[in-house]
Parts: structure tokens; C-alpha cells; sequence
């Protein structure tokens, strides 16, 4: 499979346009490129590329690009977020157009990102994204480990909050990301700068 042939197959399947894109256009997507003879794969969020992997041959790209849509995809069906072919009202269903639709929810969004930033889906301020980016400089400022913590912190107070006002009990861990393929991490065990490694297991 090549790059040619990945769209229609993409396309046959049913996965939804909004989980990918070929021109890095958009965030929050799964993205294939050419770059210095390279084949890329990664995960585009906030102009930052995570989970990036470089292949040699286009087939072995293509072939692990499809591997991720695929999984996402399946995540979808099976958390009930899109409704299949045969779900949907037969006036949908003669347009023929797609096997699957998004399912109406509602979705929330709770981020330190100033959406005024956001042009065109694309985050365009100098903003740190991730505890990699401790000790780097945004905006003519350091950014550090105390500013870091005390950000995931106010994210976890909300949650913890929320979670309690529904009555929530427990959460059900999906899809958890692996930083140790991060660029600049060696391994999973990579500690970030002002931190200590921990020798209990998650």
C-alpha cells in the first residue's frame, strides 16, 4: 500500500477525514509526510509532532499510518462516539457518502490555551506543550518545573471536582500515550529535568 492507495482505503473503510490529514492544515490529527527523503508518521497537536516515527520506505509509513487510524477508529465505534451505516436514517443512507457518522455529543473543552490563538485550527502562540519542554524558553521566559506542576495541578483539581459533582467513582484508563518514543527521551524511564525517578510501577 502506498500513498496513492491509502486515501481510498481510508475512504472504503469509513474513517473519519477528521482523525487524519496529508498536508499538515489542521491539529489535533494523525499525519503522513515526506520530509529530507524520510517518511514520517506522527500525532500533530498544537503544532507539536508527538509519538513520531521515520520510515525509509513509503509501504512501511503508509502501513503504520493505517495501523493508527485504524486503532483510533476502532476506539470510536466501540466507545459509541460515531453510529454505523445501518444506524443511520434513510435519507443519510442514500447519499452514500459515508458508512459512519458522528454521533451528536456534547464536548468541552478545559485547556490553559488561549483560544484566540487557534487560526485555522492550527495554535499559533509560543506556548510551552508538554513537561519535555521544562528549561526551554517561550516568549523571551523560562519556562520551569514549578509553572509545569502547578498547571497539571489546576488540571487535576478540575477533574477530581467534576468527578464529584457527577458522583464518578472510578475512570477507566484508554489509549494511554508512551512518551519513552518521545523525541528527546532515551527510553520510558527518561526522567525531565528537576524531577526524580521514581522506583515504583505504574
Amino acid at each position: 500500500m502506498d500513498r496513492q492507495a491509502l486515501p481510498e482505503r481510508l475512504r472504503r473503510e469509513g474513517v473519519p477525514k477528521q482523525l487524519y490529514d496529508f498536508r499538515r492544515r489542521k491539529d489535533d490529527v494523525y499525519v503522513l509526510s515526506e520530509e529530507g527523503g524520510k517518511w514520517l508518521v506522527f500525532y500533530l497537536e498544537r503544532g507539536s509532532r508527538y509519538d513520531l516515527k521515520s520510515f525509509d520506505k513509503e509501504e512501511d509509513a503508509c502501513e503504520d499510518f493505517y495501523n493508527r487510524l485504524h486503532e483510533s477508529h476502532q476506539f470510536l465505534i466501540d466507545h459509541h462516539l460515531i453510529d454505523k451505516y445501518d444506524r443511520m436514517p434513510s435519507a443519510e443512507r442514500k447519499t452514500g457518502k459515508t458508512p459512519w457518522r458522528w454521533r451528536r455529543v456534547n464536548s468541552y473543552r478545559v485547556t490553559k490555551y488561549d483560544p484566540k490563538f487557534r487560526i485555522d485550527g492550527i495554535y499559533t502562540a509560543d506556548e510551552w506543550t508538554s513537561i519535555f519542554d521544562v528549561g526551554q524558553t517561550f516568549s523571551g521566559r523560562e519556562f520551569t518545573m514549578r509553572e509545569y506542576e502547578i498547571t497539571e495541578q489546576n488540571y487535576i483539581n478540575f477533574i477530581l471536582k467534576t468527578l464529584s459533582a457527577c458522583g464518578i467513582e472510578h475512570l477507566t484508563i484508554c489509549q494511554l500515550e508512551n512518551y519513552g518514543s518521545f523525541a528527546g527521551a532515551t527510553d520510558s524511564a527518561w526522567t525531565p529535568p528537576g524531577c526524580r525517578r521514581s522506583r515504583g510501577t505504574v
